[in-house]
C-alpha cells in the first residue's frame, strides 16, 4: 500500500504492490549465496503485470442495511480500478430463501449481456447457482459476514468471509474479563438462526462467566410482548446485556431497555447492529453500546489509514466492514490474477487460484485460507454532529480448537434460516 497520503490506489500502483506480496510470501527465509545473487538479478528484472479481470457481482437488496451493496462494490472498484474507473458489472438481487431461482436468473442474465471473467457472490450458498456458472464456465467467490461456523470450504465456488462470529466470541471473553460475571442475551427470532449471539455466549463462559441467560424475541406466535420479556430478563440483575437485532427490531429493543431501567448497565451488541446504517438509523440512543468487529475505521496501522484516506477520497463516505471486505476480495482478486497470469478461462484453475490467494490488507494478511487475528472492541461515541465506532480495546481471536466450537456446529438453533442480512 501507498504511504504517500496524497495519491490514490491507481490500477498500476495497486497491482504492483499484490504483485510484491506475492513474491514476498514466497520468498525463502534464507537463501544461499548462489541463489541469494539470482534472487536479487530476477528481483531487479521488472514484474511482469497481468490485467485484472472484470468482475460480476451478485449483492443482495437489504431494507436492514440499504447501503451495503454500494459500499461493497465500492470498495471492490478501489481495489481493481482505483481513480473511479469501474471494472465490475453488478446485478443487485435478493437472496432469500423465496428467490434463490430468481438469483440464478439474474446470474444467467449477468453472464450472457456482459463480458465477464469471474463472479464475485455476497451469498451465504452457491449450491443453486452451479449449473448457471457451469453454462457459462465460469468461477464463483462467495462472501458475507460468517455469521455461522464454518465446518469446511464450501463444496461448490470459493469463499472468504469476514470472521463475524469468532467477532462476538472475543466480545463475549471480553465482557466477562472487564464488566461483569452475569450477562443477559436479547436477540430476535432471526438473529437467532445463527451463531452469533451464540459464539458471544461461548465467550463469555470462557472468560470466566458465571450465568448467561438467551432470551429470543419477536418470534412466531410469541406468548410475550418484547416489554414482557426484557421485564423477565431485568428481574435476573444482569451485570451486564449483549444486544442481537437489525433493523427496526434494534431500535424497539434500546427503547424497552430503557423503560425497564437495563439501559443502565453495560450494554453490548453485534457488530452488524452497529454498522453505518444502523447507526444512523438507531441515532443518539446507540451512544455508549459496545461491539466487536475484526477492523475499525480508526485503526492506526499504514495500510489501514491509506486504504481508509482513499476510500473517502474516492467516495466522499466513511468505510465500513462491507467496504472493507470488497477491497479485500478485490485484493485477492489481483493476487489470483498473477497466478493466473491473467487468464481467467479454466473455473478450476480460477477456483484453485483464489483459495490459495493472500493478501495484506488494511487488516493484516487475509485470505480463504488464513486463520482470523485480532477483533477490535468498539465503543459508539459522539463525533461533531455524527456517531463513530471508536477502538477502546484489541483482543485475540477465538482458539478454534476450543471443544464450546464444536458444541456451536452442532448446537440447536432456532429453527430461523433465512440468509443473513437478506432482508
Amino acid at each position: 500500500m501507498t504511504n504517500d497520503g496524497s495519491r490514490q490506489y491507481s490500477r498500476r500502483t495497486f497491482i504492483k504492490t499484490i504483485a510484491a506480496t506475492t513474491g514476498l510470501l514466497a520468498l525463502p527465509a534464507a537463501l544461499p549465496d548462489s541463489a541469494a545473487a539470482a534472487s536479487k538479478d530476477a528481483a531487479a528484472r521488472p514484474t511482469k503485470i497481468y490485467a485484472l479481470p472484470t468482475v460480476g457481482v451478485l449483492a443482495p437488496l437489504s431494507s436492514a442495511y440499504p447501503t451495503l451493496s454500494g459500499n461493497f462494490v465500492n470498495g471492490l472498484n478501489l481495489a481493481l480500478g482505483g481513480q473511479g474507473r469501474s471494472r465490475t458489472q453488478s446485478a443487485a438481487v435478493a437472496t432469500s430463501a423465496a428467490s434463490l431461482a430468481a438469483t440464478s436468473a439474474s446470474l444467467n442474465d449477468l453472464l450472457s449481456r456482459n463480458k465477464v471473467d469471474v463472479v464475485v457472490g455476497v451469498l451465504r450458498s452457491a449450491d443453486a447457482l452451479q449449473q448457471t456458472l457451469v453454462n457459462h464456465k465460469r468461477a464463483l467467490l462467495t462472501t458475507s459476514f460468517e455469521a455461522t461456523v464454518p465446518d469446511a470450504q464450501p463444496a461448490s465456488g470459493v469463499q472468504h468471509a469476514l470472521p463475524y462470529w469468532q467477532a462476538a466470541w472475543a466480545l463475549g471473553q471480553w465482557a466477562a474479563q472487564n464488566l461483569g460475571k452475569r450477562a443477559a442475551i436479547l436477540h430476535s427470532f432471526q438473529e437467532s438462526g445463527y451463531d452469533t449471539s451464540f459464539a458471544f455466549y461461548a465467550g463469555f463462559m470462557a472468560g470466566g462467566g458465571q450465568e448467561c441467560s438467551m432470551n429470543v424475541t419477536h418470534g412466531p406466535g410469541a406468548s410475550q410482548t418484547l416489554g414482557q420479556i426484557v421485564g423477565d430478563v431485568a428481574a435476573l440483575k444482569p451485570d451486564l446485556v449483549y444486544l442481537g437485532y437489525s433493523g427496526p427490531g434494534a431500535a424497539e429493543a434500546l427503547t424497552a431497555l430503557r423503560a425497564s431501567g437495563l439501559a443502565k448497565l453495560p450494554t453490548l451488541a453485534s457488530g452488524a447492529m452497529l454498522e453505518s446504517d444502523s447507526l444512523r438509523q438507531l441515532g443518539p440512543a446507540a451512544a455508549g453500546l459496545r461491539s466487536a468487529m475484526p477492523w475499525n475505521s480508526d485503526a492506526t496501522s499504514q495500510s489501514s489509514q491509506d486504504f481508509a484516506r482513499a476510500y473517502r477520497q474516492a467516495t466522499r463516505s466513511e468505510p465500513d466492514h462491507w467496504s472493507l471486505l470488497g477491497f479485500e476480495i478485490g485484493g485477492l482478486l489481483g493476487v489470483a490474477s498473477q497466478t493466473l497470469k491473467g487468464d481467467w478461462s479454466d473455473p478450476a484453475a480460477v477456483q484453485s487460484a483464489l483459495r490459495a490467494a493472500q493478501f495484506a490488507g488494511p487488516r493484516g494478511l487475509v485470505g480463504p485460507q488464513v486463520a482470523a487475528g485480532s477483533f477490535v472492541i468498539r465503543e459508539v461515541r459522539s463525533s461533531g454532529k455524527s456517531l463513530i465506532n471508536a477502538t477502546i480495546a484489541n483482543v485475540s481471536a477465538a482458539p478454534l480448537a476450543d471443544a464450546r466450537i464444536a458444541e456451536l456446529i452442532a448446537g440447536v438453533r432456532s429453527g430461523c434460516s433465512l440468509p443473513y442480512l437478506s432482508v
